[in-house]
């Protein structure tokens, strides 16, 4: 992506981009919908024929979203695996960043391809987890979207999904306590201890 003979291209990727991923909030336009206490998701029958209004209202409704559930806030979540190097070394002495999640992350004024080719998505706010607007109103739920563009991420994240939807919040002990359980119950079903 750095040769300038792909700018219409590079364009149209940019483009892509900004439609599906957001990483940008307008605290303000948050503030007066709270403030004036309007229902955003109320739309009457005549005006689904005006589109900017349509447009409008999207916008409004996807930002008032995004201010109640996609900002970050740091909790312990974040620091579960930089603690300990805390605790040992210090915080002026730490080489990893305290949240797992790198957040705050850096503000890139646009949508772009840095020098070395990278695309950087648009961050207005330093604390706003990248979401889909249409997803936000949809789901109404915090939610984070990032392009899969290699095999390895893409496994990576499948990993990490697999792994994040069937843990358990029983530690190992206790798993292992109940799976010996339904051994020995298994056992008394199919006819006493020494059928194995």
């Amino acid at each position: 992506m750095t040769d300038p003979d792909e700018g219409e291209y590079r364009s149209k990727v940019k483009s892509f981009v900004d439609d599906i991923f957001t990483a940008t909030l307008n605290e303000a336009l948050a503030k007066e919908v709270v403030e004036c206490g309007k229902k955003t998701t109320v739309v009457e029958p005549e005006l689904m024929h005006d589109a900017e209004w349509l447009s409008r209202a999207f916008k409004r409704e996807a930002n008032f979203i995004a201010s109640r559930c996609q900002v970050h806030h740091h909790t312990a979540t974040c620091v579960k695996y930089s603690i300990k190097e805390v605790l040992k070394a210090g915080l002026a002495k730490c080489r990893t960043q305290l949240c797992r999640f790198r957040a705050p992350w850096r503000l890139v004024p646009e949508t772009g391809f840095t020098d070395d080719g990278l695309l950087e998505v648009k961050r207005d706010h330093h604390m706003v987890n990248q979401y889909n607007q249409s997803m936000a109103i949809g789901l109404r739920h915090n939610h984070d979207v990032s392009m899969i563009l290699t095999r390895k991420k893409g496994l990576a994240l499948i990993h990490y999904i697999c792994n994040y939807t069937t843990k358990l919040n029983a530690p190992m002990w206790k798993r292992l306590a109940l799976a010996a359980e339904l051994l020995d119950l298994a056992r008394q079903q199919q006819g006493g201890p020494g059928n194995q």
